[in-house]
């Protein structure tokens, strides 16, 4: 997450004029509870990649997800 978290510092979302700073979470994480769980559930599966087969798919293959 160092690229997405570097991008982010160097956005409108991370310094802005009004000084107001949106969160990953603000959009990124719905604040109902059932969709907060599918979320976290579906977000197991990076844990698995990074503890387990230690392999998470590339920089350029994330950015064409996205």
């Amino acid at each position: 997450m160092t690229i997405p978290y570097e991008e982010y510092q160097g956005s409108v979302h991370f310094s802005n004029s009004k000084g107001i700073r949106a969160e990953c979470s603000d959009c990124h994480i719905p604040q109902d509870a059932i969709g907060y769980l599918i979320t976290k559930v579906r977000a197991s599966k990076d844990l698995y990649h990074e503890f387990v087969t230690n392999k998470l798919p590339d920089e350029e293959r994330m950015r064409n997800i996205a």
